[in-house]
């Protein structure tokens, strides 16, 4: 089977290159608001505007008299702008919870565009190349064969600019008929310590929650700067390379986690968390569950690895009383309370919230892998003690995450 797959790159261009990219963001920026705005005036005079004759009225825009700039971009930004947004139509159309297009801000610090076609790299030099601009130098190590579908550049709150190369790669998937129990995992999440399981716990790094203060200091510099000096964006500029250098950290952990994790075991459960509910439901929560280590992040990232190195990625429904549910008798106590840290039941069960959940979602995922027709084997006498993984996994993803600098995207 064939999969489409990304390479994250940092771009590092020179003065005339970045001064094209502005012009190229510019001009996405402008087509992209335009067909909007008609589209919605088209809208409401009964007229269906399609992106064939969006792109269709701008190769006619490009002859007429004060619109010759666009000229000197590429044909196929201005055609991607189109599409996308007729994308962004149908997602709103099709899903639910996708919102209605809106128009792009000159003042966002997040701009980018994409180029389908006619892309080339060179992995020696490390430098890429796009249609009507000169090669641009990369920094990453990493090497593929695989045909180019398309590249996006981007540019990030703190200056940085990246190149996002979608590929085209075979995949043989090939799951594990057999795994052992001990190869199973689960683990219930928690503000204290992150995930919480039988086997190991792991300590909430606390990625923002450390650096607070110094971004409070930083973002009172920021407000005393006079509006629209270039102190101000001198100050805006630091204090995003600061927020940067946080959510490096925070995704270099993830990842390392991700990694160990798929490692260590063939299985790995998890419960489908509803994290704006959860922020909506108890408000000190959100800067612990978006900002400290943003799970829902993570279970993206562990699903991709598991995918990877062909092992079984188990979501359990959000609806389970993971919670409420005895471990022991099976019994659920509904008047189960958010403060209430350990889990008394009639039966005689006394233990920790969090492992008592971690069982029960363990027990969901098992039962969801039995009726996949996966075989489930005792455990053998050769394997490490349950220690063993437990000291592993906190000492080594710990340091590796106090190295990690900057995120590579694996």
């Amino acid at each position: 089977m064939k999969i489409n797959k990304a390479y994250k790159f940092r771009l590092y261009p020179n003065k005339t290159q970045r001064e094209i990219f502005e012009q190229y963001f510019g001009v996405y920026r402008f087509v992209y608001n335009s067909v909007l705005a008609y589209k919605i005036d088209s809208y409401k005079h009964g007229i269906k505007y399609s992106a064939y004759d969006a792109i269709k009225d701008f190769t006619e825009i490009k002859k007429i008299e004060g619109y010759e700039w666009l000229q000197d971009i590429n044909s196929q930004v201005i055609q991607q702008a189109i599409l996308n947004l007729d994308n962004a139509f149908k997602q709103f159309f099709k899903v639910k919870q996708s919102g209605f297009p809106k128009f792009k801000s000159k003042k966002s610090n997040h701009s980018s565009f994409r180029v389908p076609q006619h892309c080339q790299i060179d992995f020696e030099n490390r430098k890429i190349k796009i249609p009507k601009i000169d090669w641009i130098k990369f920094k990453d190590k990493r090497v593929f064969d695989s045909k180019i579908k398309s590249m996006t550049i981007s540019k990030n709150s703190s200056g940085q600019y990246h190149v996002s190369i979608l590929v085209e790669e075979k995949f043989e998937q090939n799951l594990l008929n057999e795994i052992e129990e001990s190869k199973v995992f689960s683990a219930d999440m928690s503000a204290k310590d992150f995930l919480v399981s039988q086997e190991m716990e792991f300590e909430n790094q606390k990625f923002y929650r450390k650096n607070e203060r110094r971004l409070r200091i930083r973002q009172r510099r920021l407000s005393r700067k006079k509006k629209g000096s270039n102190n101000r964006s001198k100050e805006r500029l630091n204090l995003a390379k600061f927020h940067q250098k946080i959510v490096n950290k925070r995704k270099g952990h993830q990842w390392n986690l991700a990694h160990e994790l798929s490692q260590q075991f063939d299985a790995l459960i998890f419960e489908d968390l509803n994290m704006k509910g959860m922020q909506q439901f108890n408000k000190g929560l959100s800067k612990t569950v978006t900002l400290d280590f943003s799970f829902s992040e993570f279970l993206s990232n562990l699903e991709w690895k598991c995918f990877k190195v062909n092992k079984h990625f188990v979501k359990i429904d959000r609806w389970f009383p993971s919670s409420k549910l005895c471990s022991s008798c099976g019994s659920i106590k509904e008047d189960l309370k958010l403060n209430d840290r350990q889990y008394i039941c009639d039966c005689g069960l006394n233990i920790d919230r969090d492992i008592n959940a971690s069982i029960n979602i363990k027990n969901a995922g098992i039962n969801i892998l039995k009726e996949k027709g996966i075989n489930l084997l005792k455990n053998s006498t050769g394997l490490m003690p349950e220690s063993y993984a437990c000291g592993y996994m906190s000492e080594e993803v710990n340091n590796s995450a106090q190295e990690s600098s900057s995120f590579r995207g694996w």
